[in-house]
């Protein structure tokens, strides 16, 4: 009996220890986040009209929803269609808070400065989301102020399909618009300015683009309409991109395009994909200049193809864009929605989307992975919430450094003491003074080693608190061991310090926890 039992000791180490091969601990920095659409009441709030304190409560459950699964940013759309969720000089308020363009919430708050403080709170980057030349989603269905820019400047429109449109041909109209987005750069801590890839219209079959007159005004000197067009894209993203620099440094910029900026059979430096339709064409966005020539700070394609795709794949696309990447971010965007569709493809499914992220991993160049949408995740449709926490985010991260913008890090913090209570380890410590650029400490990362003597910073299974306070309580220890801890402080541009000294605490065989 006894060689028996032992066999199967010994069979079920081997089986653990082979169904942990090919499984790569996670990364320590990884920029993890998911898109939360107000548009339509998609994601947030879950109808218009609702109270401020169930919108509040709504955000909260969202926050903590996307915190359980690892998540470490989210990506907010405040500007959905001409309008704003938050105060604002220029923009009336969102109909998809109040239910009625131009009415703010009753009882009234800030929801901006409410989903920042919030998510921050959580130590979660806020990157709000605009949409910036779409001025209508609904002719028929919008509601619209009377304080709308519409009734002031009808001339800076234009419908389109069932929409209306800013014309991006206008220059009064860019101007209008940096200042919409240097507005919320200016009065909120956000950490990011985000576009998707709305610029002009997606075309719809048989009805051109009624931009003859400010062509007429504006086009004088260049080859083609089609050219046109993309410069004054080109215009805003630059511009935007300078102002937002010379305001708040800190402050990233990013865009998430459509997926294909152009195929090879359409330009020999586009990707290996065949399809008709690019980003370059179709929405006169030139996505690869703006990487290249340094526009942006991260460029987040929207890949919400399969790896196995046969006109446009996943990975195809992620080798080409990663190609493009060397000196920006590159985060993929996964199309998760596609499990909620009512006939979805037969290949989304959350098995896939692991592969998706396991493919960003193998690229040193791709930093991270973004989720459309947050709705998908609270949903948890096809238990796709259960594979990030549990297979592709077992581990906290950290949001990946851009040195670009701040390569200096803050001070170690200092006095760290360590003291066992009732509930556990007490760890406290103080805060550094100001690094040699003025910055101080915005959180801290306490890691914690077991019975080891060894310190692996870069092993994200010893990070065991991320805090924005001086202090941590370990209540998950057990009793006869010894642990050692060490406290890092880093900056808002995510910069670390050095390591605080380390303190040991051992344990005795009485505890229990």
């Amino acid at each position: 009996m006894w060689p028996r039992r032992i066999f199967l000791i010994l069979f079920c180490i081997f089986v653990l220890a082979h169904a942990t091969q090919g499984q790569e601990l996670p990364p320590k920095r990884e920029f993890r986040a998911a898109w939360v659409c107000t548009l339509a009441n998609l994601d947030w709030p879950s109808k218009s009209g609702s109270s401020s304190a169930i919108q509040q409560q709504e955000f909260r459950d969202l926050l903590n929803m996307m915190q359980g699964i690892g998540l470490n940013a989210l990506i907010v759309q405040v500007r959905p269609a001409g309008d704003a969720f938050y105060p604002s000089e220029w923009v009336p308020w969102s109909q998809y808070l109040s239910g009625k363009q131009g009415v703010p919430p009753n009882p009234y708050y800030d929801p901006l400065a409410f989903m920042v403080q919030e998510a921050h709170s959580k130590n979660m980057e806020f990157h709000a989301w605009f949409n910036p030349f779409r001025a209508l989603s609904s002719v028929k269905l919008s509601s619209v102020a009377a304080s709308n820019v519409i009734h002031q400047h009808p001339e800076w429109f234009f419908n389109y399909g069932e929409s209306k449109y800013f014309d991006p041909g206008i220059p009064a109209v860019r101007d209008y618009l940096i200042k919409v987005i240097l507005e919320v750069v200016e009065n909120y801590d956000i950490d990011g300015v985000h576009l998707d890839d709305y610029f002009y219209p997606y075309p719809v079959e048989g009805q051109p683009i009624p931009d003859e007159r400010s062509f007429r005004l504006y086009g004088q000197g260049y080859r083609s309409k089609d050219a046109w067009r993309r410069a004054n894209v080109d215009a805003f993203i630059s511009e935007l991109s300078d102002t937002i620099f010379q305001v708040k440094p800190w402050v990233k910029f990013g865009i998430s395009p459509f997926g294909v900026w152009r195929s090879q059979d359409q330009d020999g430096r586009g990707s290996a994909t065949s399809r008709t339709f690019s980003a370059y064409d179709g929405l006169y966005a030139d996505t690869r200049k703006w990487l290249e020539y340094g526009w942006v700070d991260y460029m987040a394609p929207q890949l919400y193809w399969n790896i196995t795709h046969s006109r446009a794949s996943f990975k195809v696309l992620l080798d080409w864009w990663s190609s493009l990447g060397s000196h920006r971010h590159i985060y993929a965007g996964h199309g998760v929605y596609l499990l909620q569709e009512d006939s979805p493809p037969k290949w989304a499914t959350t098995q896939e989307y692991m592969q998706q992220v396991r493919l960003c991993r193998s690229d040193e160049k791709v930093c991270g992975s973004i989720w459309f949408r947050a709705n998908t995740l609270q949903s948890n449709t096809n238990g796709i919430r259960e594979a990030l926490d549990r297979q592709a985010y077992p581990f906290p991260a950290l949001v990946p450094c851009m040195p670009w913008i701040d390569s200096v890090p803050p001070l170690k913090p200092t006095s760290l003491a360590a003291c066992t209570v009732p509930e556990g380890v007490n760890l406290s410590w103080e805060a550094p003074g100001p690094a040699i650029d003025g910055d101080v400490p915005t959180y801290y990362v306490v890691y914690r080693f077991k019975d080891e003597t060894e310190i692996r910073l870069e092993d994200p299974r010893n990070i065991v608190a991320i805090r924005r306070e001086t202090n941590f309580l370990d209540k998950s220890i057990e009793s006869g061991h010894q642990y050692t801890y060490c406290v890092t402080a880093l900056d808002r541009s995510h910069n670390e310090s050095l390591r605080a000294a380390q303190q040991v605490i051992a344990l005795g065989m009485g505890r229990q926890n």
